[in-house]
């Protein structure tokens, strides 16, 4: 789980917002990594680059839950990114009682897997049933 300092503190102007309005939240590949892409008011302090996509939209959804002006931009292409992270979230133990017993993202070991799953339909506004199930 990462980290969270000073910089997701930052507050954001009204001017920096009005610029940066279009802007979104993705991930790119080039040969070597996927990277991060951020807002600019963000780009400074949390464009990154890593050696798997997961990592990327991982770090994205870091930043949106825990920036004070992280949920003022959207996600490009948010089924790709739920996805992804579903993937791996497949790969998180449950124990009997519905619990994580593992961390997940922004959820601590023993939280309940359907507050996750409530999470992914509210934050990229889908369906579990239609959407992510294979």
């Amino acid at each position: 789980m990462h980290t969270v300092d000073e910089t997701f503190k930052t507050i954001i102007t009204k001017d920096e917002f009005k610029e940066s309005a279009e802007h979104i939240f993705t991930v790119s590949h080039d040969k070597d990594h996927f990277r991060s892409v951020v807002p600019s008011p963000l780009a400074e302090d949390f464009a990154m680059a890593w050696q798997d996509e997961f990592s990327a939209w991982e770090w994205i959804i870091h930043i949106r839950e825990n920036h004070v002006s992280g949920k003022q931009w959207a996600i490009d292409e948010p089924l790709k990114c739920a996805k992804c992270l579903w993937v791996h979230f497949g790969n998180t133990p449950i124990n009997d009682n519905e619990e994580l017993e593992d961390e997940f993202l922004h959820f601590e070991a023993g939280t309940d897997k359907f507050d996750v799953w409530h999470w992914f339909e509210e934050e990229f506004n889908l369906s579990i049933a239609k959407d992510l199930s294979t």
